[in-house]
């Protein structure tokens, strides 16, 4: 995989932010507003805290959508973090900051870098206010849940886009031992990621990954819902899939949104031919590739099929 620059390095708190007894993580939003709608009327329902891990922009190529996700963040003192698509909106650079593996085919890596670019151009342009915003976002955040540490960043535990908690890195046993040893050094309980665009999860001894893979689009074949990770002290109903440390219960949560309207929204922003449509507009009206039972990668993990 591609190495990230040493402004991508992560330096967790010493002490967590904030004490909850519901946490709701989301990563990978990209711009969906029906999506947050959603997420903030499940956080409202049950008194969830809510954590934005990064990658909250991406198809909001818009002011009005752009600008709706900032405010609902601002008004709602919600925390929120950078992804490398806020990172590098911020940095003024050109490209997307994915560093994406090395497998990465080359047309998936340029349409990103337009998107960004477009991105890039509306901030710059039409809501220059959220430049500074974003400078002064965290990288990574800890808070605690039930007594347990929770590790909050958008890539991995080293670097702001880090790809090793894919589920191809996390089933590797030596990035199994790396994590281990990390989780014990650090007496972290959970590290709570994204970036990757596709869900993982591992329970290991020491600790337990949990990767959204996307609040704002789809994740599963033919499942048209997003993604949320919820670390909290009871159990919920609408689980995906669960692990259980301690006190504490480690869930995919399902986002619900209204397809035909995010769709219907991303048409009037990407054209037919365009970078995200080519991209993405497959995956948002039919869903993703792969199975639930594969973004499970070791450890137990009650799955409930929905």
């Amino acid at each position: 995989m591609s190495s990230c620059p040493l402004s991508y390095a992560l330096n967790f708190p010493p002490e967590p932010k904030f004490q909850s007894r519901c946490l709701y993580v989301v990563g990978g939003l990209y711009g969906n507003v029906f999506a947050l709608n959603e997420i903030l009327a499940m956080a409202d329902a049950e008194g969830a805290d809510v954590v934005f891990n990064g990658d909250i922009h991406w198809f909001d190529a818009e002011t009005k959508s752009f600008c709706q996700i900032e405010r609902e963040i601002e008004k709602r003192a919600l925390t929120a973090i950078n992804g490398n698509v806020e990172f590098e909106l911020a940095s003024g650079q050109n490209g997307c900051g994915c560093f994406y593996p090395s497998c990465t085919d080359a047309g998936t890596i340029n349409r990103s870098n337009l998107i960004h670019a477009r991105l890039s151009r509306l901030v710059n342009e039409e809501c220059k206010q959220f430049i500074e915003i974003f400078k002064k976002r965290a990288k990574c955040e800890l808070v605690s849940v039930g007594g347990a540490n929770i590790a909050i960043t958008h890539g991995d535990e080293k670097f702001l886009a880090g790809w090793g908690c894919s589920s191809e890195n996390l089933a590797q046993k030596v990035r199994q031992d790396e994590l281990n040893l990390w989780f014990k050094e650090r007496k972290f309980d959970v590290l709570a990621c994204t970036h990757t665009c596709a869900p993982a999860a591992i329970a290991l001894e020491n600790g337990v990954v949990i990767n959204n893979g996307a609040a704002g689009m789809p994740n599963f074949a033919g499942k048209l819902y997003g993604l949320i990770t919820r670390i909290a002290l009871k159990p919920s109903k609408e689980a995906i899939y669960r692990a259980r440390l301690g006190e504490i219960y480690i869930e995919a949560l399902p986002v619900r949104y209204d397809t035909a309207k995010f769709l219907e929204w991303f048409d009037q922003i990407w054209k037919a031919q365009s970078p995200a449509e080519v991209s993405y507009r497959d995956r948002i009206a039919n869903g993703s590739e792969g199975e639930i039972k594969e973004a499970i990668v070791g450890g137990f993990w009650q799955i409930y099929a929905k």
